[in-house]
């Protein structure tokens, strides 16, 4: 008995190592980087109808040997940043959300003439659909991160305005999809990490991970809402601070009409905006178009106003979550 004991605790021991070493460092050491997306996208759906017929076999040649290196294969690819998405300061909630979907490439990649959509998957996920010319995968983290209070909140969004998004991606033969019309790949993601660069904090990772050296040149500061002049020239661009400013009440009208109907969902507002600071156009998705809620938000974007700057445009994707 005592024999069978020791054997069983030698095995639980063992089994907790192996957890405590499953990190995202971890996976990604046998993994194969990819730099460039095109170049894991071209292998797998090059069509090589292009030029002569020999020309057209040797694409096709190269397509496939190049294919056959990467099926198989787990491959660490950096994503894009639109991918991550962190919204505003939530009062009630003294929290904010934090969303990060599977977009490795959810406004496409050109190939050979072709725009390929690129996203991730998980076992079980929805299927990818389109909502605004990008593709929407399935969402990989959906979370919230408590503060004491908002100048916390917004020190902390300021230190992650811009993140590095990595993912790791098992290449299968069976990636290419259609839907809608549209073409693209489809990888299983077996791990992920949002990188803060300037300081090197993991704002989210799957698996756990280590924080990675600081990049220095991520630190350049960025004007702050409070820089804008008093005597209402424009900014060189509008800072992440000075649009979370303008978009409060948008916030805040959302928060209304949640506690008033009660119903939890996303939006996603692409904004653009004149170098005046109107809003040119405002476009809703997500789960509040058509509703109560979303009405809310779209009447409280018509009243806002961001600083002037020197973009003739400036294009920005805006989050609001309500729980």
């Amino acid at each position: 008995m005592k024999t069978l004991v020791a054997v069983a605790a030698a095995l639980c021991a063992s089994a907790g190592v192996a957890r405590a070493d499953d990190t995202f460092e971890a996976r990604a050491a046998d993994a194969r980087a990819i730099r460039h997306v095109e170049d894991l996208a071209w292998p797998l759906v090059a069509p090589c109808d292009r030029g002569d017929d020999t020309e057209q076999r040797q694409c096709r040649h190269v397509r496939d040997a190049r294919a056959k290196e990467l099926v198989g294969q787990t491959v660490l690819v950096d994503a894009e940043p639109e991918a991550f998405t962190a919204g505003a300061w939530n009062p009630q909630r003294k929290s904010v959300t934090l969303v990060l979907q599977a977009c490795v490439r959810c406004a496409g990649v050109d190939i050979d003439g072709h725009t390929i959509y690129v996203v991730g998957t998980q076992p079980g996920g929805a299927a990818t659909h389109f909502e605004g010319g990008r593709a929407r995968p399935v969402v990989l983290s959906d979370t919230a991160r408590p503060f004491s209070d908002e100048a916390a909140a917004t020190a902390w969004l300021h230190g992650v305005r811009r993140v590095k998004v990595q993912l790791l991606l098992k290449v299968t033969d069976k990636a290419a999809w259609t839907a809608q019309g549209r073409s693209g790949l489809a990888f299983e993601v077996t791990g992920y990490r949002v990188i803060s660069p300037c300081d090197g904090q993991i704002v989210l990772a799957k698996p756990a991970s280590s924080p990675v050296p600081p990049d220095d040149r991520a630190c350049k500061a960025e004007p702050q809402a409070s820089d804008v002049p008093a005597d209402g020239s424009p900014v060189d661009a509008l800072s992440e601070s000075m649009v979370h400013d303008a978009m409060q009440p948008v916030v805040d009208a959302a928060d209304d009409c949640h506690d008033r109907y009660g119903v939890a969902g996303k939006a996603r507002l692409a904004i653009t905006i004149a170098d005046d600071g109107t809003v040119v156009k405002s476009e809703q998705t997500g789960d509040f178009v058509d509703s109560p809620t979303g009405a809310c938000i779209d009447k409280a974007m018509r009243k806002v106003v961001f600083p002037r700057s020197k973009k003739p445009r400036t294009t920005i994707v805006y989050p609001i979550v309500e729980r």
